[in-house]
């Protein structure tokens, strides 16, 4: 045991821990940029989302610096405190306690607008959750950049390597999941599961893709379920392999790849950064090379706090059991496991699009708006629904499958806070071209993608909703509601 231990503890380059560190805190800078600009869509009370229902119906997003009534002004400032915690986490000032800050930010947006949270938001947890551990703020922080100490000292510095191997455990649990699970599903052995992805709408080339483009799709979709299962193995692969190389270049070329035609910008350029980490030999040895030729090598005497080892070992252990949902005999172990990921808040999900032939739903919107003393015109369906990931999350709680699981009971409860809440958004942001009053109505095309299906003839057409408008309130009037006799709030 002390000698696995002592293997996993070799010194690494504390330069290139520090690289990652820089660049992974200016993606989670633009990040808390976005939750900014999404703020009056999903975080404001008087956005999508019933952050009320969500508290009854996933009893651990209570746990959250948020709460129903706060102000927007004081969710602002934790917004900006996190922000700040990432600002101090790029700059290495006091990083770790950087880091913790803007986890906790994070975390409690994460719960507070939980019904449209996804890979990307976990990816960024998951980010800051390892900032926590990795042995950062060593080299490249602000007295670096200020002139007060010398970057080529600096890349002479080692550090214990135990949780950098960690961190790649952590890699060979996402990899295996998300590439392996996918074996499982038909469309993804028959070839024909890259196009239905790219034909949902929460992909940002929907539209773009017909079944002329099947052969070359067909082999994207092979090339994930070769290379993605295969990507962590490449952390095995002695310094300077040629293999190594080549695989470093497909792994960054399919995760540039989906964020360009998909989306998931966030989660693939975490793992886009993570080549820092897995090539962090050969890049050492790079900045060494440069200007350190003969400065003698520092083995900093840093210790992570007592119990973190094993704190992290415990993680791994947990994240393992959660992600065998399916398996046999480790099905009673899955849901637990999930569930304390959820409880400290580190929740990840690996099955990545194993899901397609479940979920493999497309819907379209067409808005008629009736202008009192006017002609009718119609809408794109994007005044309404965003064209985004969580735009589509939100749409599927109105589909006959949602994004997540919803207590029976209350899941007409949830169709009818979106149908509600998606109506008054829109007569609130759209004010200034519908006028001062008038009806509007929404008809779907709902429908899945499927290989009987590649062109989506087989949708059927219903009316979505209808409702009146006066100046920015809206009464929604069919379908009939519980709350349909009185004006929204």
């Amino acid at each position: 045991m002390a000698s696995i231990k002592e293997r996993l503890s070799r010194p690494v380059s504390a330069i290139v821990i520090d690289l990652f560190r820089i660049l992974a805190g200016l993606l989670i800078v633009v990040y808390y940029i976005r939750l900014f600009r999404e703020f009056s869509l999903y975080t404001s009370e008087t956005g999508l989302l019933d952050h009320a229902l969500q508290r009854e119906l996933f009893w651990f997003t209570k746990l959250s610096l948020f709460y129903p009534g706060c102000s927007p002004t004081y969710k602002i400032f934790w917004l900006v405190v996190g922000l700040l915690g990432a600002l101090s986490l790029t700059l290495g000032v006091r990083p770790k306690l950087g880091a913790a800050v803007s986890w906790i930010v994070a975390v409690s947006v994460h719960r507070w607008n939980f019904a449209v949270i996804n890979l990307d938001d976990s990816s960024i947890t998951l980010l800051l959750w390892w900032m926590l551990f990795l042995p950062i703020g060593h080299t490249l922080t602000l007295s670096t950049f200020r002139g007060r100490s010398d970057w080529r000292s600096e890349a002479q510095r080692f550090v214990n390597g135990f949780f950098l191997r960690a961190f790649f455990a952590n890699l060979f649990i996402y990899y295996l999941t998300a590439g392996l699970t996918k074996l499982a599903s038909a469309l993804w052995r028959e070839g024909y599961a890259l196009y239905v992805v790219l034909n949902l709408p929460l992909a940002r080339t929907q539209g773009m893709w017909s079944v002329e483009h099947l052969p070359l799709l067909w082999l994207g979709n092979h090339f994930t379920l070769i290379m993605e299962p295969l990507f962590p193995f490449l952390l095995l692969l002695r310094k300077g392999s040629p293999i190594k190389y080549v695989g470093g270049v497909c792994w960054a070329l399919f995760h540039l790849g989906i964020a360009t035609s998909i989306g998931v910008v966030y989660a693939n350029l975490t793992l886009v950064l993570t080549l820092i980490l897995v090539f962090h030999e050969e890049l050492g040895d790079l900045i060494r090379r440069r200007d350190g030729e003969g400065a003698s090598f520092q083995l900093l005497e840093w210790k992570a706090p007592r119990g973190t080892q094993t704190l992290i070992v415990s993680y791994l252990l947990v994240l393992l059991l959660a992600m065998q949902k399916g398996v046999p005999g480790l099905k009673v172990a899955w849901e637990p496991a999930m569930a304390l990921l959820y409880l400290g808040g580190v929740a990840q999900e690996y099955h990545l699009f194993d899901w397609i032939d479940r979920y493999n739903w497309t819907i379209h919107h067409k808005i008629v708006v009736i202008p009192e003393g006017g002609a009718e015109f119609e809408m794109p369906s994007t005044a309404m629904f965003e064209h985004s990931i969580r735009g589509f999350i939100v749409q599927s709680y109105l589909l006959p499958v949602r994004w997540m699981r919803v207590p029976r009971p209350l899941t007409g409860e949830m169709r009818n806070s979106v149908l509600e809440r998606a109506a008054q958004h829109f007569v609130q942001t759209q004010s200034a071209t519908l006028g001062p009053r008038g009806k509007v109505l929404v008809y779907s095309k709902v429908g899945r993608v499927e290989k009987r299906d590649l062109l989506s003839e087989e949708l059927w057409e219903f009316e979505l909703m209808e409702f009146e408008y006066d100046g920015e309130r809206a009464r929604i009037t069919f379908p009939r509601l519980p709350s349909a006799d009185r004006e929204q709030p």
